[in-house]
């Protein structure tokens, strides 16, 4: 993030009129620093700069979403589905911003049509299979986050996900098991404490899910900017230490 931050501005003292680079900037100010005012700032030039450029669209729903703005970020993502309605990516950033914002119906196609765009691509069969494990339908749920997670060789946070949907439905041995995995990679490799964070939300293990997601603040995971997005914490959202870490990144009351 730190060379990110760096090259972010090199490219916007080269050219401050190139969309790519003020996205760029836009998304590390988000980030790294948890510069609201200013990820939006930097997004919304480069909205100005080419109203065609669906990236910076993405980019600036994202910021919006996490602040809650969901009128205004699903306003993004519609217009960049007109703009590029075949690209994968696009479609499966618009289904998380219905999906964050409660139109689960809207995002479950929207999954749906990211994994048939690009079949290769785990982004949709992942969050398709965590919506289906959130409304219950456990099995479906799982067989989709294994084929993300083969797809996406072994990424912590699809196992992360995978062993909250198995806590959360009551296989409790299979959830531990991954847990266990995920804490053994930790020796050999950085594994986002937010994946171990969600396993142990799902099996009702508070106090250490809380020290994850204390973890993961002090090691600037990036998905630390979700915390309102995830109804996952609902279990914690009112601790004190969760609050805490909700003014910590800078999100609104």
């Amino acid at each position: 993030m730190d060379l990110a931050w760096s090259l972010a501005n090199q490219a916007v003292d080269l050219d401050p009129d190139l969309p790519e680079a003020q996205s760029a900037l836009g998304l590390v100010r988000m980030f790294r620093n948890w510069d609201w005012d200013g990820a939006l700032e930097s997004l919304d030039s480069a909205v100005e700069i080419s109203l065609s450029y669906e990236f910076a669209r993405r980019g600036r729903a994202n910021v919006l979403a996490f602040l809650g703005r969901f009128d205004e970020a699903r306003d993004d993502v519609d217009h960049a589905l007109i703009v590029d309605p075949l690209n994968a990516q696009v479609t499966h950033m618009a289904g998380q911003v219905y999906d964050w914002s409660g139109n689960t119906d809207r995002a479950a196609m929207l999954f749906q049509e990211a994994t048939a765009l690009d079949s290769a691509n785990p982004n949709g069969r992942h969050s398709l299979g965590l919506l289906k494990c959130k409304s219950g339908d456990v099995d479906e749920g799982v067989a989709l986050l294994k084929n993300a997670l083969q797809l996406s060789d072994d990424d912590p946070l699809i196992v992360g996900d995978l062993g909250w949907c198995f806590a959360a439905s009551g296989s409790v041995d299979e959830a531990r098991a991954l847990l266990a995995d995920l804490t053994e990679r930790t020796a050999l490799e950085w594994v986002s404490p937010i994946s171990l964070a969600r396993i142990h939300i799902g099996l009702g293990e508070e106090d250490e899910a809380l020290r994850q997601l204390e973890l993961a603040y002090e090691q600037r995971a990036y998905r630390i900017v979700a915390l309102d997005t995830e109804s996952r914490w609902d279990p914690i959202r009112g601790k004190p230490r969760f609050q805490q870490l909700r003014r910590a990144v800078g999100l609104p009351n």
